[in-house]
């Protein structure tokens, strides 16, 4: 047996607590990175797992190719599997809506299950052409209302507008240039409804709902396919894409790795960066000091050892032995005790996840163990290990025999490292001015302790606002808005006021619901001059579609009408007298203080009137009706005058207008003005609407006839919208929807916006089970550090404390002493660790801003924690290690060389 292995095991067994706490320190370490790799493993595998059974398996698909196209895909090297559906044609339908009045029948390959997810809601797909499944929005949205085993006769034919064929990514036009052709008479029997698809493969603007069949295809094909390297898609595709007309399934390519280069990416891996750095920075921190502090204790044996003819090979390699030693053992226990923590934790939240999917699939998150991710963290943490040996071994070895046995390079003194203040006697006594010659004694004993409490403080802080930042940006990036307190929300755009009431009053009626209120909307563009404007919102008001002119800017904007009590309550909220604009002689309106937009794919927040410029007036430009005539456009010349175009409506073509079959009219003629004021800034937006890049105004319905006159047109209410509340959502929202259907509404603009919200809530209590077990892991690491190096230092300072004793130092003198190092140690490293805290926290505020706009702060409860711990940790780590020297017999501990 190696005698130099044998003494370092030795060593081991005599120092058991900083073998220990080293032990764990790595633990810890590997622990922490086998959670990150397995949580971001099980997480992607989840998320493909999602999206397969959402939309479907497929990474891309072409569409309008001919059978020998897809034959040709089939053979392309690269391409795993293809799956298509061959389009039978469209048929008309006589359904409730006017935008999607046709249904669009495709034919199904066998395998097109495995490529393409088809949620069946009822029965069955179709075996033959003579079957039929149809979407489930074919009576919700489409008005149509079929059941299993029903049949039904089509006039099934080609789409075409204006004489060219037309598909299904094309418009409806409601005119005469689009008809279906080349009819067939054809009759299926229902045997299947299913969820509708995704919008990636039937696009909300398809004026056809897709339904299956199997076989009687005639038209195009459709080719879904997959690649050997999802990774690599669209380089692949850059380099052998057939043509141009292919969609990627990006949301399962990015999950998969494949990414586009964006704002959005460089925030998710700018905060995984700062991820795996803190954790690093902890772990190299704790194991390297840890083994800092052994050879430190050991340079003495090291020099006995080498005065008696161990060469420095032998020495480092028992340096590196410990350090493989204690890797043989913390390792696996780290690798285990973070599948465990993670499995747990993905277990316990296993039903969490399913806000991602938006649908109705149900899939179990649970932890995917991924080797080579475990053997990659294996491999850091024993690196970090072995580095963190190797460099104060190097160190030790350089030192003489005889000055490692004197010990002559632990304690270089000079005068002035031992001089003190004068007050530090004062305010501390002779104690207090002992400990600060001690420190100036052994430097880099102080030092290590300083560095160690500087770490902790800098991790627990940083490892806070990596988890605040994170919070704010998903919550602000995937809604603007709060939680709306109301649960359902319809929106009607029927011009009929009478009929508006008509539906709002029989959906308030609904067994369950609680409460309801109503508004009307506006959407139009308010002309506000420039010195109104705030500087941010003057400079850059072409992200928000404004039109800026030389002394005005024309402001997209919504226009809300709400009932009067519920403007009441808003002005309550913000601090406002309702009677002010309920009251007033001239209509007066609540203004958002600002608007949101994408910009650079940044969302951005700007404010837009000057809070000091309010109240503010501005006004609504339109134009009068004339009867038999339809107001179609504008023209702006390069000296900003305008010409309106006025046309009837079988002269008007939608895609090349003919301004010679228009009537041309000035401004002066035909221009209409409606007074905006805005009398009060909304600091808190109502309840039921969220921040957008529209300007939003509200008055109070009180108003509604004041502002909108009847010579206004184009400008009339475009937009009737009723909340509900209820206390059990689900169940009245689907009441309603068959309310709906049964009197002939559209149930499109009917959303359940409570379980939208119940799912922004559970996405970010996910997020914060993740951030608190990620700190209290940061800060297992940073107390466990704090802990071995001042324990350890204690320990080693066992002689000089005897040596104190000896000459008259007492144990309450004793005690005086290490309460002012204590002190010391805790001012100094928040001195150095808070300033290092909030830079590592204003790098997390720049990661995520690349994506999401928002202020920069600092979590001062965090702060405040952290001031606490340090001193809680460095005087319970001094009060256990002095207790253990407590009663050393002086003589003993003088006499005592092996240390």
């Amino acid at each position: 047996m190696n005698v130099f292995h044998k003494f370092t095991r030795m060593s081991l067994r005599r120092n058991r607590s900083r073998t220990l706490v080293t032990i764990i320190g790595i633990m810890l370490s590997m622990a922490m990175f086998t959670a990150v790799v397995e949580a971001v493993y099980s997480g992607m595998q989840y998320l493909v797992r999602a999206e397969t059974a959402r939309v479907g398996a497929f990474h891309g698909y072409y569409y309008d190719m001919s059978a020998d196209d897809v034959e040709k895909l089939r053979q392309e090297d690269g391409v795993s599997d293809v799956a298509v559906w061959q389009q039978v044609g469209w048929a008309e339908i006589e359904g409730k809506n006017e935008f999607k009045p046709y249904l669009l029948i495709e034919s199904v390959d066998e395998n097109f299950t495995d490529m393409v997810s088809v949620d069946l809601v009822k029965g069955r797909l179709p075996q033959n052409e003579n079957e039929i499944a149809i979407p489930d929005n074919l009576r919700s949205s489409g008005g149509v209302s079929l059941n299993i085993g029903d049949t039904i006769s089509l006039s099934v034919g080609e789409r075409i507008i204006d004489g060219n064929k037309a598909g299904e990514f094309s418009y409806f036009d409601s005119s005469d240039r689009e008809e279906i052709v080349n009819t067939q008479e054809k009759t299926y029997t229902v045997v299947g409804i299913f969820s509708r698809f995704d919008y990636l493969i039937e696009t909300y603007d398809c004026p056809g709902f897709t339904s299956l069949t199997c076989g009687g295809g005639v038209g195009d094909y459709r080719a879904f396919f997959t690649v050997e390297h999802p990774s690599g898609f669209f380089a692949y595709m850059k380099d052998n894409a057939l043509n141009n007309r292919w969609k990627s399934h990006s949301d399962l390519l990015a999950y998969s790795g494949s990414l586009r280069n964006g704002n959005l990416t460089r925030m998710l891996y700018g905060m995984v960066a700062i991820l795996v750095a803190l954790i690093s920075f902890g772990s190299i921190s704790l194991i390297y000091n840890s083994f800092s502090i052994s050879v430190s204790e050991r340079t003495r044996q090291f020099g006995i050892l080498k005065s008696v003819g161990a060469t420095r090979k032998q020495i480092r390699s028992t340096v590196i032995y410990e350090a493989l030693l204690l890797c043989a053992v913390a390792i696996p226990l780290g690798m285990a005790a973070g599948c465990i923590g993670i499995g747990v934790t993905l277990w316990c939240l296993k039903d969490s996840f399913n806000f991602l999917l938006g649908s109705g699939e149900s899939v179990k998150m649970y932890i995917v163990i991924t080797p080579i991710g475990l053997a990659i963290a294996a491999a850091i943490c024993l690196v970090t290990t072995l580095i963190s040996a190797w460099i104060p071994a190097k160190r030790a070895i350089k030192i003489s025999p005889i000055d490692a046995i004197r010990q002559t390079d632990d304690v270089k003194l000079k005068r002035r490292d031992v001089r003190t203040w004068g007050i530090t006697k004062k305010l501390f006594g002779f104690e207090g001015m002992l400990a600060s010659k001690n420190f100036g004694r052994n430097r880099k004993r102080y030092r290590a302790t300083v560095i160690s409490l500087f770490l902790s403080v800098t991790l627990f802080i940083s490892a806070s606002s990596f988890c605040a930042y994170l919070t704010d940006s998903v919550t602000g990036v995937s809604s603007s808005g709060g939680d709306s307190g109301y649960d359902i929300i319809y929106r009607m755009s029927s011009d009929d006021p009478d009929d508006a009431d008509k539906v709002f009053n029989m959906l308030l009626g609904v067994d369950g619901v609680t409460k309801g209120t109503y508004f009307r909307h506006i959407y139009s563009g308010v002309v506000f001059g420039n010195e109104l404007l705030s500087k941010d919102f003057a400079e850059n008001s072409n992200i928000y579609g404004s039109k800026a002119g030389s002394d005005s800017c024309e402001i997209n904007s919504c226009i809300i009408f709400a009932e009067d009590a519920e403007f009441r309550e808003l002005c309550a909220a913000n601090r406002l007298n309702a009677d002010d604009f309920i009251n007033a002689s001239e209509p007066r309106a609540l203004v958002a203080g600002s608007v949101v937009s994408w910009l650079n794919q940044k969302l951005v927040k700007t404010e837009v009137l000057k809070k000091s410029s309010i109240p503010a007036s501005g006004y609504i430009v339109d134009v009068k009706a004339i009867e038999g005539y339809s107001c179609r456009g504008f023209d702006r010349d390069e000296n900003g005058n305008i010409t309106v175009y006025y046309y009837y409506p079988e002269n008007y073509d939608v895609q090349m207008p003919d301004e010679s079959l228009a009537i041309v009219m000035s401004p002066e003629d035909v221009e209409v003005r409606t007074p905006i004021i805005a009398g009060g800034v909304m600091e808190k937006l109502p309840s039921w609407q969220e921040e957008s890049s529209f300007l939003l105004f509200v008055y109070p319905m009180s108003a509604l006839d004041k502002v909108i006159p009847d010579e206004m047109h184009n400008n009339r209410i475009s937009n009737t919208q009723f909340v509900f509340f209820t206390d059990n959502h689900a169940a009245v929202c689907e009441k309603m929807r068959q309310l709906l259907i049964d009197n002939g509404y559209t149930t499109s603009m009917l959303y359940d916006i409570a379980a939208n919200y119940e799912s922004s809530r559970t996405m970010v209590n996910v997020i914060n089970v993740f951030s608190y077990g990620f700190i209290v892991l940061i800060s297992l690491i940073a107390m466990a550090n704090v802990f071995n190096t001042i324990s350890t230092s204690i320990s080693l300072r066992r002689r000089e404390f005897a040596m104190l004793k000896s000459v008259g130092l007492t144990n309450r003198g004793f005690v005086r002493m290490m309460n002012f190092e204590c002190l010391r140690y805790g001012i100094k490293g928040l001195a150095l660790g808070l300033p290092a805290a909030f830079a590592v926290t204003y790098l997390i505020y720049l990661a995520t801003s690349a994506a999401y706009e928002q202020s920069f702060y600092i979590p001062w409860y965090s702060v405040v924690i952290a001031v606490g711990s340090v001193f809680a940790v460095v005087f319970a780590t001094m009060i256990y290690s002095t207790r253990k020297i407590k009663n050393d017999n002086p003589i003993d501990a003088l006499k005592n060389e092996n240390l």
